[in-house]
């Protein structure tokens, strides 16, 4: 038996527009993540949280969101970890958010609009 050891989540937002709450786009959301993990790593699991963070204005901004994971192999993490990053990027953009953070084995990303920044 070789276990997966890799993990990728997408953290998938509960708002539009930096702060407006919009449950049925997230739902949206989180089944093409799940459907596009599902395929890439053969499973995904999805578990509610809530996340809080400060926006470009200096407001607090809490949000529900959905963590989407999957488990990988490295032949998996290789071929697939870029498409997650281009899914949260399409995510910011579709939701109009600052960023969409996508978690690799323990080390979290911004994704943007337009750019990846490393936590």
């Amino acid at each position: 038996m070789n276990p997966l050891r890799n993990t990728i989540k997408l953290y998938v937002p509960g708002t539009t527009n930096v702060n407006q709450q919009n449950k049925a786009e997230q739902e949206k959301q989180v089944e093409k993540v799940m459907m596009n993990m599902a395929k890439w790593f053969g499973g995904a699991t999805a578990m509610p949280a809530e996340g809080a963070y400060i926006a470009q204005d200096g407001s607090l901004v809490r949000e529900p969101i959905i963590i989407v994971i999957a488990f990988g192999d490295d032949n998996a993490m290789s071929l697939h970890t870029s498409k997650v990053i281009s899914l949260a990027r399409q995510i910011a953009v579709e939701m109009n958010q600052e960023s969409v953070s996508v978690e690799v084995d323990g080390g979290l990303i911004f994704i943007s609009q337009s750019v990846a920044a490393a936590a």
